[in-house]
């Protein structure tokens, strides 16, 4: 699990993590975000930015998007 919230320009990938179950809320991610395969994830945090491409193939846990 994440702990704190934080702005990056870079990409990150956390796919195939499994055992992924949160992110924390505010996450500015100004680059691409690949989480595809982490399947623990069941819900993307309130204020999350992706500035470029958000990756969720492959992904059958999420239960709830958030509203902003």
């Amino acid at each position: 699990m994440m702990q704190e919230a934080g702005d990056t320009d870079g990409c990150f990938s956390f796919a195939g993590c499994t055992g992924l179950t949160s992110l924390p809320a505010g996450l500015h991610v100004g680059g691409r975000l690949n989480l595809a395969g982490c399947t623990g994830l069941t819900s993307l945090p309130a204020g999350l930015h992706v500035g470029r491409d958000l990756n969720l193939e492959g992904h059958t846990g999420l239960t709830s998007l958030p509203a902003d």
